[in-house]
């Protein structure tokens, strides 16, 4: 009965937190860390999300800035699929990822060539938080609890991390 209680607690409380996109729209700037093993290298990022549609699409621009080579820009929509916390997003070139929205961060989990990975952007005080991680799929451990009823646990060593708090600009 406590149990009962509180999974109806949370989830009522989920569904008043669920505050995107109010307070995400705009334009934001970071430095971004890219930190694979031991090297780190940072880069320059720019993002900004408005409304396309009300309530259904917005924009996901994020624009990579390196002194060496030409600017790169992801242009991505972000469509709700129907609940208040499902979302897609669309890179506009057939692929389309999941996300969803859990409190006031926006998570996905997805596999490409073999490689796997997260990311996750959440609304905090002063701006919003970006951060996705991956590895390579073939390389995991394997273990087991070995008692009789065997639990298997296939554990993904993470391989990067790109991460960036973005500030409101305008």
């Amino acid at each position: 009965m406590r149990l009962t209680f509180l999974f109806i607690l949370v989830s009522l409380s989920s569904l008043y937190s669920q505050a995107f996109p109010k307070g995400w729209l705009g334009k934001y700037a970071g430095t971004m860390e890219i930190i694979n093993g031991e090297s780190k290298q940072e880069v320059a990022v720019e993002f900004e999300m408005k409304e396309l549609q009300k309530d259904s699409a917005w924009s996901y621009i994020m624009t990579y800035k390196s002194i060496e080579k030409e600017a790169i820009v992801k242009d991505y929509v972000i469509k709700r699929t129907g609940a208040s916390w499902t979302f897609l997003l669309d890179e506009k070139d057939g692929i389309l990822i999941d996300m969803r929205l859990m409190g006031n961060v926006l998570y996905d989990f997805y596999e490409v060539n073999g490689m796997f990975f997260t990311s996750r952007l959440s609304k905090e005080k002063k701006g919003l938080y970006f951060e996705l991680m991956g590895g390579i799929k073939s390389d995991f451990r394997k273990s087991s609890t070995g008692i009789s009823e065997i639990t298997e646990v296939y554990a993904y060593p993470p391989a990067f991390v790109q991460r960036v708090k973005l500030k409101k600009i305008n």
